[in-house]
This record gives structure tokens, sequence and C-alpha cells, in this order.
């Protein structure tokens, strides 16, 4: 490609400037629908964890209710079992809020990590126009 561009600036090839356009035009827009589906596949990630975590807590919160159900009926004590029960799900409400907030800090860094990359590019971009002219 720099041969190419040696050769045309020389004068040995002519029309060199349009394909250049065409092709610098072409990855533009290749590159810009990569960058973009980055904001989609963050979103379908949240979306995905989301659903899990959800799934999982359901999941959770049904066994320490059967679990609390069994010791219930073993127990025969209702206020010793109520107030199990509630630490239980005061400790899986602390690590589904955990998870959560971990999951947003990683959303954090993946769109910082993306508006870096689209700045990247678009320093590259004004790079590649300044030598093209």
């Amino acid at each position: 490609m720099l041969q190419r561009e040696l050769r045309v600036r020389y004068g040995y090839e002519k029309g060199a400037q349009e394909t250049n356009a065409i092709t610098i035009n072409k990855y533009k827009g290749d590159i810009g629908k990569n960058i973009d589906s980055y904001a989609e596949q963050v979103h379908k990630l949240e979306e995905e964890q989301f659903k899990e975590i959800t799934r999982k807590y359901r999941s959770e919160v049904d066994k320490t209710k059967k679990s609390i159900e069994e010791r219930k009926a073993q127990k025969g004590d209702q206020a010793a079992d109520l107030k199990e029960r509630e630490n239980e799900l005061r400790h899986h409400l602390e690590l589904i809020t955990n998870i959560a907030q971990r999951i947003d800090n990683e959303n954090r860094a993946l769109r910082t990590k993306n508006n870096e990359l689209k700045r990247e590019y678009k320093a590259q971009e004004n790079d590649r126009e300044l030598l093209v002219k």
C-alpha cells in the first residue's frame, strides 16, 4: 500500500486518491459498525446477567423456604424459624447486592473501554485524513 502511495506521489500512477478514499470510507464504515456492536453486546450481557441473577435468587429463595419449612416442622418453634429465615434472606440479599455491584462495575469498565476505543479510532481516522491530504 505504501509503495502504491509512493508511485502515486511520484506520478507513476493516477487515480489512486479516489481508490484510497473508497477504501478508507469502507474501513470507516466497518469500524463504526464494530464499535456500535460493542454497545449492543454490553446491553445483551447486562440482560443475560440480570436474568441469571434473578433465576439464582429465586432458586435460593425457594431452597431457603424449603429448608425453613423442614426446620419448622422439626422444631415447631415458629419465632426462631422466622428469625433464621430473615437472616438467611438478608444474607442472600447481600450476596445479590454484591453481584449486582460487580456487574455494574464491569459495565462501567466496558463503557469506558468502548469510549476509549472510539476516541482512538477517531484519532487514527484524523491521522489518516492528514496523511491522505
